[in-house]
């Protein structure tokens, strides 16, 4: 896959948090990492070029059998089709950026991407957004594994915003465990409190976990209160909320 950027003038997709490209040889060359710029994303097919990466590689380092099977030509029809529902989710992503979104992508002597990481603040639990670096997408291609690449894409992502949020966050597939933990992330423990209101409310909306994939996250800023405690107390508020109306409704009910 080759994908076109303009090396001048880049109008970073981070607008608050901007990574500088650079260059770091491996023993498969020269690899070039950079953020595509803003007038890149916005383009339709540029968008699908990079989910067409993504999903190609997601499906190729798992043990969920929902993307296993992808790798089977007679399924090929039904992946096209699954990747298709996320080309206009991708676009909304961009489309409604705080600021804070990355796409940094590594690329090849020959302008082909190898890598990427979509990152940017975590919007899937309350109060978190402002707080919560949040890894989306992470891909390495097979043939590049093994020269830290998927190491360099979310350190720089890190470095990027640790100076805004105070931790990051991801689901990462079991496969991938040993990666996370050598750069430093925990997953979140179901015997703390805080971190299983967390755990349970974003479980409600993926199928994949607990069986496939850990809930990992990593402070950025020590000495700040953690995420998930916030996010915790937001839930449960949340929560009284929707029992409180509920409540109303069956009194006018009645």
């Amino acid at each position: 896959m080759s994908i076109n950027s303009p090396v001048s003038n880049i109008s970073f997709t981070s607008k608050c948090c901007p990574i500088k490209p650079f260059t770091v040889k491996t023993k498969m060359g020269e690899i070039r990492f950079e953020e595509i710029p803003v007038e890149f994303c916005e383009k339709e097919s540029a968008i699908r070029k990079m989910v067409d990466f993504f999903f190609a590689n997601f499906s190729k380092n798992t043990r969920d059998p929902g993307w296993l099977k992808f790798q089977l030509p007679e399924n090929a029809a039904e992946f096209k089709k699954f990747k298709e529902s996320f080309y206009p989710v991708y676009k909304w992503l961009f489309r409604e950026d705080d600021g804070h979104l990355s796409m940094l992508v590594a690329r090849n002597e020959k302008n082909e991407v190898c890598g990427g990481c979509l990152s940017y603040g975590f919007d899937e639990v309350p109060a978190s957004r402002k707080t919560t670096l949040y890894i989306d997408s992470l891909a390495v291609d097979e043939r590049y594994r093994g020269l830290d690449i998927g190491r360099i894409l979310v350190e720089k992502s890190i470095e990027a915003g640790k100076g805004f949020f105070t931790d990051i966050f991801l689901h990462g597939e079991k496969l991938a465990g040993g990666f996370y933990e050598k750069l430093g992330f925990k997953k979140l423990n179901p015997r703390n409190p805080a971190q299983k209101k967390v755990i349970d409310y974003i479980a409600n909306d993926r199928f994949d976990y607990p069986e496939y994939i850990n809930l990992y996250s990593r402070p950025l800023q020590p000495n700040k209160p953690r995420w998930y405690k916030l996010a915790a107390e937001a839930i449960e508020k949340e929560q009284d909320e929707k029992i409180k109306q509920l409540f109303m409704q069956c009194r006018k009910q009645d």
